[in-house]
């Protein structure tokens, strides 16, 4: 077993990886659709990086 503990990514941080506003991952999460994140009381937000690239990879396509 692994004691390595994921990397968390804040929101500010995934809106400037994946070249979007706050906005928008704030809509995706509102819409639930947008990359899974770990919600830490009401407000407090992060992404773990593995599912973040999961998610990427998950959609990637040939078609337009």
């Amino acid at each position: 077993m692994s004691n390595d503990l994921p990397v968390l990514l804040t929101t500010k941080q995934v809106a400037d990886f994946l070249g979007c506003t706050l906005e928008c991952l704030y809509n995706y999460r509102h819409r639930g659709n947008g990359p899974p994140f770990v919600r830490i009381g009401h407000s407090f937000c992060r992404y773990d990086q593995a599912k973040l690239i999961d998610w990427i990879a998950e959609r990637e396509t040939t078609q337009i």
